[in-house]
């Protein structure tokens, strides 16, 4: 079992047990939508966001959650739409299977495919076009959100039932993936990818069998995560098909349903599991609580414990105005243009391995534009102590972390970078090549002589052995 994962797994949503937790779907800025099956509710919770009141002993739950839709029905799947709203699937008070359109808090019933049983995961297939999992007819359909159609996508026996009696879901998770359709199969333990060419389906294969899941989510490495529901658990499986458990029921996973990952610098690095306490087949200890799972799943980039990019921008906002009104500072600040702190802020976010906003702006230059701000200015030590002193304070009034481990890393890479900042002032020629590229700064490195940028700092002594 992966020790992050295991470790530092939290709740971040408590529900009563018997609650069953179906499905999740996270937003741009991190809201996460999820439905709550035999209650027809649609919760909504920002995982960032405490409330005294929701904090108490009795839940645990820091996290405020607020019920804004309920349906005269089960809702199951849901998937965000951007723009377009949240789109929910489920069944209506007559067990009629329905997809619904939930906007500005309100549900709206839009389309009930024909000869549907069973409407499960959803993914977007492109622009307005979504395919939806039919967990007891073996089909996947693809819904026209513009037009308010359905059609068959694609109809196979691998995503048929194993036994047509049982209750268990066939295909059930599915997620598109660069250029290929995959689907868990829960009833044939299966895990099916189906190619793609302009947008119509290659015939299945299967890359996993005699493994049990539920929903599932891709990192940016193309390893995936899946619930396994009846087995209360994580697993992460590699591209080359490795599986590895990664929580399991002791951080509360009982009946694990769905996986979405964080959206935001915050929590990109997390995934969140909603879980139904074990209520389709309860553990030893009996049906638990239905819950939202909140589980990194790598350690958080310093940028990211930091808060992100948002929050060295705050930083540099509070940092920028304290330079222009001191005394030694500000005559070097005095001609700044209006973007600088913003420019900054991304720097310092993409160094610490951030999202490489710097470099976007700048592409292949973004180092030689920085270097070059600095040439022929002729900085002194003063002045790049002063700097410290001030970004160092900036960063105790914001609120930035202050725990050993990133002050230490901060602190290492803002002494690196100005005294490196300082010898290329005294120059008019920029030292950067077609070779270098932005330093990046992680937990507990350590730069020596030769692993600083531009040409001329990467001279080896006279006495070092010839490459």
């Amino acid at each position: 079992m992966d020790k992050i994962s295991a470790t530092a797994a939290q709740p971040v949503a408590l529900f009563p047990p018997n609650t069953f937790l179906e499905n999740l779907a996270i937003d741009e800025s991190g809201i996460i939508y999820f439905t709550n099956l035999e209650a027809g509710a649609i919760h909504r919770l920002d995982p960032n966001q405490t409330t005294a009141e929701n904090a108490t002993a009795a839940t645990e739950t820091p996290a405020r959650i607020d019920t804004i839709a309920r349906i005269d029905g089960k809702p199951a799947g849901i998937l965000h739409l951007g723009a377009n709203g949240i789109l929910i699937n489920g069944w209506d008070a007559n067990g009629i299977p329905t997809i619904w359109l939930l906007t500005d808090n309100t549900v709206t019933p839009v389309h009930q495919p024909a000869g549907a049983q069973f409407l499960n995961g959803m993914t977007i297939l492109e622009d307005h076009t979504i395919l939806i999992c039919d967990s007891y007819t073996g089909c996947i359909y693809q819904y026209d959100q513009k037009a308010n159609t359905s059609t068959i996508w694609l109809q196979h026996p691998l995503l048929e039932k194993a036994h047509p009696q049982t209750p268990m879901p066939a295909a059930n998770g599915i997620k598109r993936h660069g250029d290929a359709i995959f689907i868990s199969n829960t009833d044939k333990k299966l895990l099916i990818r189906i190619p793609m060419t302009n947008g119509q389906p290659g015939e299945p294969e299967i890359l996993l069998d005699n493994i049990n899941l539920d929903d599932f989510a891709f990192d940016e490495e193309g390893n995936l995560y899946a619930a396994t529901h009846i087995h209360n658990s994580v697993v992460k499986i590699t591209p080359q098909r490795s599986v590895t458990t990664i929580a399991g029921e002791p951080q509360g996973l009982a009946g694990s349903t769905a996986v979405a990952f964080g959206r935001t610098d915050n929590d990109r690095h997390c995934i969140y599991v909603t879980t139904n306490g074990g209520m389709t087949l309860p553990p030893a200890g009996g049906i638990q609580q239905g819950r939202v799972i909140k589980i990194p799943i790598r350690i958080p980039t310093p940028c990211e414990w930091a808060g992100g990019i948002a929050a060295f921008e705050k930083l540099t906002g509070v940092f920028y105005k304290k330079v222009l009104q001191d005394p030694i500072l500000e005559p070097v600040f005095r001609h700044m243009p209006p973007n600088h702190p913003i420019h900054v802020a991304h720097f310092l976010a993409e160094v610490l391995k951030g999202p490489k906003k710097y470099s976007e702006e700048y592409g292949e230059d973004a180092l030689k534009h920085m270097v070059g701000k600095h040439l022929g200015r002729h900085l002194n030590e003063v002045q790049r102590k002063q700097w410290v002193r001030l970004i160092m304070e900036s960063a105790d009034e914001i609120g930035f972390p202050d725990d050993p481990e990133f002050r230490s890393t901060f602190t290492a890479h803002i002494e690196w970078g100005t005294r490196i900042a300082v010898i290329n002032s005294q120059t008019t020629e920029n030292p950067v090549t077609p070779e270098d590229h932005l330093p990046h700064w992680g937990w507990g490195e350590v730069k020596g002589p030769f692993d600083v940028v531009g040409s001329l700092f990467r001279q080896k002594p006279a006495d070092s052995d010839p490459d």
